[in-house]
């Protein structure tokens, strides 16, 4: 009956309100009429429908798509009430603007008065349960009414970005509301680490998958509980301590600050494959930051890729270095050539050892 979301308003001016007055002699008169959308101004009532298909044939199945039929109806009355003023941005269309209208409704907790609205009928309708729900036009005025900006500042917090409701596209359009996306940051030399990286947080298992591609964190200023306990435990030395402080402040804010702090220490505790993941991200969040490049670089360097350790000094020594940028770019290349003198020791020994067996 109603396959997509479309809001609908029909004003019933009936001239005989004195006779049709409650909602159920209302849906009566106006039946057709309110059957044919989701919403339906009429009179002093504001009536939603919804429609729920059972699982069988069976009475437990068929009262839970009833249940759902009546959710979904008052679901459309909360929708209609409180995005009937926004106006959306041109980009965001079809299923995409449906979807984050659901999730917008799903992370906020409305006020509703919900004891006043009625369930005015529940039928089935060939394979369908279907659901009519009035509630009174007082009521919907009191619900808060939101704009565009509120539904984004709703849904780009980090609590909503990791909740599931919105896919990784809607997240995308969502974010190209507010202008261009950063650039992607080449996954392609750190897929391995990425394979390997494993977290124990929930919101931050899903990290390998999306560093580095998708607009989600922030590049505030961190002022968090945890990430100062983090750098008090850094300057201290237990860098163990820190990482857990820091891990616990990127579960809350998926800051910047967080993300690039937590990579330095995690390569330093010798968790370079969980680093990467994590700075990756810093990189994307902040593509300006040298910072980040040099934690990966000592990263490469741990995980034995010489190559990729000095790819990421480039990329330090491409953005605008301060002191401390510079002297550990200077340890890395300096690690980097020791590393391949060993390696070229190594390899003379295994040819002299080969020539001596041969003689």
């Amino acid at each position: 009956m109603m396959t997509r979301f479309k809001l609908s308003l029909i004003a019933c001016l009936l001239g005989v309100g004195a006779f049709a007055s409650t909602p159920s002699e209302l849906f009566t008169t106006h039946r057709e009429q309110i059957l044919s959308a989701p919403v339906t101004q009429c009179e002093t009532y504001c009536f939603g429908v919804g429609s729920a298909k059972a699982s069988s044939s069976s009475a437990n199945a068929r009262r839970i798509a009833k249940e759902k039929a009546a959710l979904l109806a008052l679901d459309h009355l909360i929708r209609y009430s409180v995005l009937r003023d926004v106006v959306w941005p041109d980009a965001l269309f079809g299923g995409i603007r449906e979807q984050i209208a659901s999730a917008y409704i799903k992370c906020i907790t409305v006020d509703v008065k919900i004891k006043k609205a009625q369930t005015v009928s529940v039928f089935q309708h060939g394979e369908e349960d279907i659901a009519v729900v009035a509630l009174p036009m007082a009521e919907v005025a009191k619900l808060p009414r939101v704009s565009f900006p509120d539904i984004f500042k709703r849904l780009s917090t980090e609590k909503s970005l990791f909740s599931g409701l919105l896919s990784v596209d809607a997240l995308i359009a969502l974010q190209t509301t507010q202008g261009p996306l950063p650039p992607v940051v080449n996954r392609v030399p750190w897929e391995i680490a990425l394979r390997e990286a494993r977290f124990s947080i929930p919101k931050l298992k899903y990290l390998p998958q999306f560093a580095g591609r998708y607009p989600i964190g922030t590049t505030d200023a961190t002022y968090g509980v945890n990430y100062q306990r983090g750098m008090q435990a850094y300057q201290k030395g237990d860098l163990v301590s820190a990482y857990e402080a820091f891990l616990a402040e990127t579960e809350q804010t998926f800051s910047y600050d967080a993300l690039n702090m937590a990579g330095n220490v995690a390569r330093r505790i010798g968790k370079s494959a969980e680093a990467v993941p994590l700075l990756l991200h810093a990189t994307y969040l902040n593509p300006k930051s040298p910072h980040p490049w040099v934690h990966l670089g000592f990263a490469a360097k741990s995980l034995e890729d010489l190559e990729l350790a000095e790819s990421c000094c480039v990329l330090a020594e491409e953005r605008s270095m301060d002191q401390w940028s510079q002297t550990q770019v200077a340890i890395i290349r300096k690690e980097i050539q020791e590393a391949k003198a060993a390696l070229k020791e190594v390899s003379i020994e295994g040819v002299e050892e080969d020539s001596a067996r041969q003689e």
